[in-house]
């Protein structure tokens, strides 16, 4: 669960626990645990504004939520809703920012041998090896810095993008003489509207192959290596816009056995859905019109010397994109037995769930891998790698206890477990927490346990392929970076412990100290390119 689903207005309180309890609350409870609780029970109405801006930038959110409750249907509701608007703030506002941000690959050329251009912008006489710079660099909005026109990306990219958040709660309970029952909701959307990007990326590829005379609208007659990119300065950002939905809904029955003795059964399903669409260059495309058989009638030729005198169709023709949707789910059942006898509490449960994770990229977008993990065919695109489809789930099954004894009002202790089980992997997880009152104004405290983290569901299951920079002898090249899920993964495992004690010293002064120390084990990273 994202806790941006929750609308602030619907918070009432947070706790934080400060030790480890997987006993209690399964995988990831490794170093804590914070518990966001909405409001239960309102009556009323409560309404809420806030305008921000920045001091230097012309930046604004401005923000509206309400919740409001009372009695119906024999039970209390409790609804919420909240929406923000983020207006934008682009990189270029910014004094001495966008400009750091400014790439070599913006269109220039590298003769292979020693070559004469007798007419146009590229006339001149050339030496084996020397990089020419687009000669209208500065006239398309390019930088000249030493021998190449580069390009300044910097200035095209959102420190905040324009989007748009609605966020909604809704909460019902009701008593009866032996069942009580309650349902809570959490909706929200995010719209990123605008989110702009290069007018295209660098061509990686043709760092490594060269651009023959007459392809390209070479005006050179040797090959020449291009470090460029198909849409330069001279051209307009396209957006890369997302939109991100997601659901969280609990319906709980509890059940009162007895007066000591009280059973909750609840079904809990929650999703997460997050479509990317990032524009590109169709790369098989891009080839053809390179060749001169690019455009809708397959004969058209894309000149890379001279970006601008490329026809609107044939723009439009090698347009592609990264496009994505990616979902997560998840289906929980779960039973607490809690009762009392004599001066032992105690909690008995059990816990069902079912996840579900599905990836689609566009056909264009695809990549395929075989079953070591090599790259049988990458994304048609130029410079975004894409990503392979995924369906799968798996399921987990877990009991747990917990029982509370006090002694005396002076020593308190509490022993817990959780037997939980995933696919591939089991684990059982004690803790023991103690508290002594030493006197009325002096207690200690401390615990000790182990917990484990389960790897999630992309980890294992997905894969995706993104461009970083590896550092060679004397460069740092782009290169493709396939990440890969790996289904075997086990979980990261920890001993926890803690001690400290809290002193009241006077009506004013409060004295607590606090340690603790996590021993982990098997942490779970992703590989480095940079290593390998």
């Amino acid at each position: 669960i994202d806790i941006n689903i929750i609308p602030e207005i619907a918070l009432n309180q947070v706790e934080i626990l400060k030790d480890g309890a997987t006993s209690l609350y399964g995988s990831d409870a490794v170093a804590g645990v914070i518990n966001f609780q909405t409001f239960k029970e309102f009556d009323g109405l409560r309404v809420a504004f806030n305008s921000q801006k920045t001091s230097n930038y012309d930046q604004k959110d401005h923000s509206i939520g309400a919740i409001f409750g009372g009695d119906a249907l024999g039970g209390n509701y409790v609804f919420a809703l909240s929406a923000l608007n983020k207006k934008p703030l682009n990189a270029s506002e910014i004094p001495k920012f966008a400009e750091l941000g400014l790439s070599g690959l913006g269109n220039s050329f590298k003769v292979t041998q020693a070559d004469s251009v007798e007419s146009g912008i590229y006339a001149g006489n050339y030496s084996q090896n020397q990089t020419i710079p687009d000669p209208n660099c500065v006239q398309n909005g390019g930088v000249l810095a030493g021998p190449r026109c580069k390009f300044l990306y910097g200035e095209r990219f959102n420190i905040v993008n324009d989007e748009d958040h609605v966020k909604a709660y809704a909460h019902f309970n009701k008593s009866g003489s032996s069942i009580n029952y309650s349902m809570t909701l959490l909706m929200a959307s995010i719209d990123v509207n605008d989110n702009p990007q290069s007018p295209s990326y660098p061509a990686p590829s043709y760092l490594s192959k060269k651009i023959l005379p007459g392809q390209g609208g070479s005006p050179f007659s040797v090959p020449v290596i291009w470090y460029g990119r198909p849409l330069g300065s001279a051209f307009p950002s396209p957006y890369s816009p997302k939109d991100i939905s997601q659901f969280h809904l609990s319906n709980s029955l509890i059940f009162e056995i007895s007066e000591d003795l009280d059973f909750e059964l609840s079904l809990t399903m929650s999703e997460h859905e997050n479509k990317h669409n990032r524009p590109d260059t169709i790369e098989s495309r891009f080839e053809a019109a390179i060749l001169g058989q690019g455009g809708p009638s397959g004969n058209e030729q894309w000149n890379i010397f001279m970006p601008l005198e490329n026809s609107p169709s044939l723009i439009e023709y090698i347009k592609g994109s990264e496009t994505s949707v990616k979902t997560g789910s998840l289906v929980s059942l779960d039973g607490i037995l809690t009762g009392q006898k004599d001066d032992i509490k105690f909690a008995l449960g059990f816990q069902l769930n079912s996840e579900d994770l599905k990836i689609k990229y566009s056909e264009g977008s695809r990549a395929t891998f075989d079953l070591d993990g090599k790259l049988i065919k990458g994304a048609d695109l130029l410079f975004l790698g894409g990503g392979k489809n995924v369906n799968t789930s798996r399921d987990k099954q877990a009991i747990f206890f917990e029982v509370n004894q006090s002694f005396k009002e002076k020593l308190d202790f509490i022993l817990s477990g959780r037997y939980e089980r995933l696919d591939n992997y089991s684990s059982f997880d004690p803790k023991l927490s103690i508290k002594y009152f030493a006197s009325n104004n002096f207690l200690i405290r401390g615990s000790t346990g182990t917990s484990f983290t389960a790897p999630s569901m992309a980890q294992m299951f997905s894969s995706e392929i993104q461009l970083g920079s590896v550092r060679d002898i004397n460069d740092s090249p782009f290169v493709r970076l396939a990440l890969l899920g790996n289904a075997n993964l086990k979980p990261a495992i920890s001993e926890n412990v803690s001690l400290g004690f809290v002193w009241d010293i006077s009506e004013a002064i409060d004295l607590t100290v606090d340690y603790w120390a996590i021993d982990y084990e098997d942490r779970i990273e992703v590989e480095s390119a940079q290593v390998l």
